[in-house]
């Protein structure tokens, strides 16, 4: 008897424009509006949940060959660039090929504060998950 293997969802490209824009005063992770940016993104082969997660870009210290974060013990030691994972998380069913969707700036009913961020993109069907994808982007202060 033949078993057919589902295709693992690939990831392609992702894509936020702009990528610096102002996070909205409320609404959800996708409220749409003139301050928003929108996320476009492709799936290669086959329709999957894409789940998104915000990471803030946090400064650390050098132990070994991590980054951890600063404390007293550590302080003397070198500077390095984290990108720790923010609470909340949002997903999207999508369809095979090119998808769009509205960002906010908003996390898990949080306003992100100004700085920067990169948008982690997963894929996921019921036969596995697919290489996540990120991109980098900034909030800035409202004018």
């Amino acid at each position: 008897m033949l078993d057919i293997v589902a295709p693992v969802p690939a990831l392609t490209s992702l894509d936020l424009s702009p990528p610096a824009f102002p996070a909205r005063s409320a609404g959800g992770f996708t409220t749409e509006g003139r301050s928003s940016s929108r996320i476009t993104f492709r799936l290669a082969n086959t329709a999957a949940s894409v789940r998104f997660t915000v990471a803030a870009r946090r400064t650390g210290r050098r132990t070994g060959s991590n980054c951890s974060r600063a404390t007293q013990a550590n302080r003397s030691r070198r500077s390095c660039v984290r990108y720790p994972l923010l609470p909340g998380s949002y997903t999207h069913s999508a369809t095979q090929g090119m998808n769009s969707l509205p960002f906010s700036g908003r996390v898990g009913s949080r306003r992100l504060k100004p700085g920067t961020y990169r948008l982690h993109a997963s894929p996921r069907t019921a036969s596995g998950r697919g290489t996540p994808r990120r991109k980098t982007c900034r909030i800035i202060r409202r004018r």
